[in-house]
Parts: C-alpha cells; structure tokens; sequence
C-alpha cells in the first residue's frame, strides 16, 4: 500500500508491506520530503532511545522506541529529506523481540538505500 503521511514529525510518500515468513512482521518506508532528519534528533523530539549508526555511506540513527514491537532506522539523505524505515512485530502467537527488530531494521534500511542507489543514473 502506498499513501502520503501527514504523520506529525514528517510529511512525505509511504509504503506498507506485511509478512508472514519466518516470523509475520510489519515493515514500513517513508521518504520524507519536507522537513530533515533534525524532526528526529532535535533533543525533545521523540521519547525513543537514538543510536547514531550509518547506512551504506549515510549518516543514520536507529530508534528503539519505549513499545518493544517496534524499532526503526532514519536515514538522512539530504538537506530537508529523510528516509524512515519501520519495522514492527505482526501479531504472531510469539512476539518478536525488539533487539531482533533492531538488528532486522538495519539491514532493511541498507537495502532500501541501496536499491535507490543503483536507480541513480
């Protein structure tokens, strides 16, 4: 599903995709186009937990938010834009730790940049 998010930290175009194989998950993509990454590390902006990594070449940071289904990556990939990736536990019989999420979200994050990557001309 893809849809514009009005979401109150960011605005910009979103997808949704859900999975059931081997864990069912939530995974989330937005491209935030009108305001930077500072939406998100601004101190005071969010309650997560933020811990600067980098994502193939971008600086980054990766959220883990107080509800333990749910981590994220924010990659900023240029001035007033930024990609949010989510990945989020899909209502299995057993939940998915988030420190899998975590680890999961970050290697989601480096395939959506790297996908956009090889669409450069």
């Amino acid at each position: 599903m893809s849809e514009t998010s009005n979401e109150p930290i960011f605005t910009g175009r979103n997808c949704t995709f859900r999975g059931y194989e081997p864990q069912p998950v939530v995974i989330g993509i937005a491209l935030a186009t009108e305001n930077g990454i500072e939406v998100i590390t601004s101190p005071g902006a969010v309650n997560d937990d933020l811990e600067p990594i980098t994502v193939d070449g971008f600086p980054a940071v990766l959220a883990r938010p107080r509800v333990l289904d749910f981590c994220s990556v924010d990659i900023d990939v240029a001035p007033d834009q930024f990609i949010d990736v989510q990945l989020a536990d899909g209502g299995g019989a057993q939940p998915v730790p988030q420190e899998s999420l975590c680890r999961d979200v970050v290697e989601i994050a480096e395939q959506v940049v790297g996908t956009l990557q090889s669409l450069r001309p």
